[in-house]
């Protein structure tokens, strides 16, 4: 089958907007509207009104204002003063109200508030860079994430369309294995350069996570994010990189979709995973558009939700098969809510596997095996998973909860042994089990 676009609408494709660099000097080279990645917030109230303050007028309008201030307070306080002792101000008194605060004032303000202000860029700076992954240059998970939340409540507010969608360099462990760890960086670089290149200046661009990307495409329908998408396919497809007088030749699979009616913002970037381990289940090298919840029509029936060709020409989708036939394929009683479950796997026998290694499973403990599925699919054009890959993993999904100390809690026998045998999978070799004291 030759490389394309799978979609889940025969609605006709429209044509993009262009789309050019949008990068500022300084900035992430993910594009976005300005200002729509906001540091984090300051430490009290009244520091942030002085930092916006000082970001409207500047130290030196600052020192001016508070000098004049202190003027005003100098001298109403020598005529309150004055008034108390029963004699007049006189125009010595007053003149020293004046001079004093003048002359003082203003060095101390002034130090103090360029103290301020450079505080404030310094903060403003560091929370910039915290928010770009520092191999490619573009947003992080982090600073991409707040980006799509921010999207999010926009397209809410507005009710103007928004898409997601997330692309995955195909076989990326083979381009570290023949060119090395530099060669994959290299990889990755480039893709960041051209997707943030390639951008309109709305969009937001950045790294979701090791191989994987994301494109936050506001006011975009799906027929417009899934010929972006299929734009930057082909661009990458037909661009390879050259490192150490060698040429790589890399592609990559993208999952696309849009915002439904009355969904949050978990369930949008769910769907768009599903589209793109979709799109590498059907070979790879290609984009699969899956629908939001769509609308009711006229006849009070819901538009399809089979996937189909994209045709670019403009013609529309090719009906072929429903996306669970696709995506499980010989798996009818699949559980929806372990959509990366092995074909064999059901919550059933992991409870039983579980209850003979003494362990009663909770919500918790789902929440890995879910985790250990979502990282063996992520990997499944791997020939090994390594015990280390995935144990870091772990540590970095689990992070806020303690990391691999609190999943230990929950699998005495070892998250990755114990965790991989309830979750349906072999554990890598090397892996060591406490519970058992054996290694695989």
């Amino acid at each position: 089958m030759n490389p394309g676009v799978t979609v889940g609408t025969d609605a006709a494709a429209t044509s993009a907007a262009e789309h050019a660099p949008a990068s500022a000097p300084g900035e992430p080279a993910g594009g976005g509207r300005a200002g729509s990645f906001d540091p984090e917030p300051g430490h009290t109230a009244g520091f942030d009104a002085l930092r916006r303050y000082l970001r409207r007028v500047g130290v030196a309008g600052g020192t001016a204002l508070i000098t004049a201030l202190s003027v005003v307070l100098s001298v109403v306080l020598t005529l309150g003063v004055s008034r108390l002792a029963g004699a007049p101000a006189g125009p010595v008194a007053l003149g020293i109200s004046v001079l004093a605060p003048a002359l003082i004032a203003p060095p101390f303000t002034l130090m103090l508030l360029a103290l301020v202000a450079r505080l404030d860029a310094a903060e403003r700076t560091l929370s910039r860079l915290s928010a770009v992954d520092s191999l490619t240059k573009v947003y992080n998970r982090r600073g991409i994430l707040q980006l799509a939340h921010s999207e999010y409540a926009r397209a809410r507010r507005t009710g103007e369309a928004l898409s997601v969608a997330i692309l995955d360099v195909d076989r990326f462990k083979q381009i570290n294995d023949t060119y090395g760890h530099p060669g994959g960086d290299a990889v990755l670089r480039a893709l960041a350069g051209q997707c943030a290149a390639h951008s309109r200046e709305v969009d937001h661009f950045g790294r979701y996570g090791g191989e994987e990307f994301m494109y936050v495409l506001p006011s975009s329908s799906p027929g417009r994010a899934a010929e972006f998408a299929e734009r930057i396919r082909t661009l990458l497809a037909s661009d390879a990189v050259r490192y150490r007088d060698r040429r790589i030749v890399f592609t990559v699979s993208i999952g696309v979709t849009s915002l439904g009616e009355r969904e949050d913002l978990d369930a949008l970037l769910l769907r768009a995973d599903e589209a793109l381990y979709s799109a590498k289940r059907s070979g790879r090298n290609r984009v699969v558009v899956l629908p939001g919840a769509a609308p009711t029509g006229r006849a009070g029936r819901r538009r399809s939700t089979t996937l189909g060709e994209w045709d670019a020409g403009g013609g529309g989708a090719v009906m072929t098969e429903p996306l669970d036939h696709i995506l499980y394929r010989n798996d009818d009683a699949h559980d929806p809510r372990f959509p990366h479950a092995p074909a064999e796997w059901t919550r059933e026998a992991a409870e039983r596997i579980a209850r003979a290694e003494g362990l009663q499973l909770g919500e918790d403990h789902w929440d890995l095996v879910r985790a250990l599925q979502e990282f063996f699919a992520r990997h499944a054009d791997h020939p090994q998973i390594r015990f280390r890959e995935l144990h870091d993993a772990l540590e970095e999904r689990f992070h806020r909860q303690g990391g691999v100390k609190y999943l230990y809690g929950l699998f005495p026998g070892g998250p990755v042994a114990q965790g991989c045998r309830v979750a349906g999978f072999t554990p890598p070799a090397g892996t060591v089990d406490r519970g058992f004291g054996s290694v695989v």
